[in-house]
């Protein structure tokens, strides 16, 4: 009698556990995971001192880590990079230059995306008359 009980109950969990008609079908495919773009802060006082000082998932904890670097006495060249960088030193093998700029209330925005070193600072010296924190983060593309 238990048994008979024990089987009864276990069947019914099993036709009230699969809705009918997708006993038999496949789970969904799960969706990729969006690339979280990563920000790399290279410093140092000299080109073979210039060493990866630390990596982060947001721009404004690369920008605070840059900050911290640029302030230090021995610190003369600090950069903000992403993508896929080697060993470039001074930055001048990007491919792309982010102009950021940090809004009183928006947080960091992304004001600019450009092919030239010298048209990013020259847009970055004229958003610096806002009085805002301005970052040029060096973009590297994948090869």
């Amino acid at each position: 009698m238990i048994r008979t009980n024990l089987a009864l109950l276990a069947v019914l969990g099993i036709l009230l556990a699969t809705p009918p008609g997708r006993a038999f079908e496949k789970a969904p495919p799960e969706k990729p995971a969006k690339a979280v773009e990563k920000y790399y802060v290279y410093g140092g006082s000299c080109s073979r001192s210039i060493r990866l000082q630390g990596t982060y998932e947001h721009i404004g904890q690369a920008w605070e880590a840059a900050e911290k670097l640029r302030n230090k006495e021995m610190m003369k060249w600090v950069s903000v990079r992403s993508g896929a960088h080697e060993r470039d030193y001074f930055g001048t093998a990007a491919t792309q230059y982010k102009v950021y700029q940090l809004l009183c209330r928006g947080g960091w925005r992304l004001h600019a995306t450009l092919e030239s070193a010298d048209k990013a600072k020259e847009i970055a010296d004229k958003l610096k008359g806002d009085g805002n924190p301005i970052e040029i983060v060096l973009h590297y593309a994948a090869k």
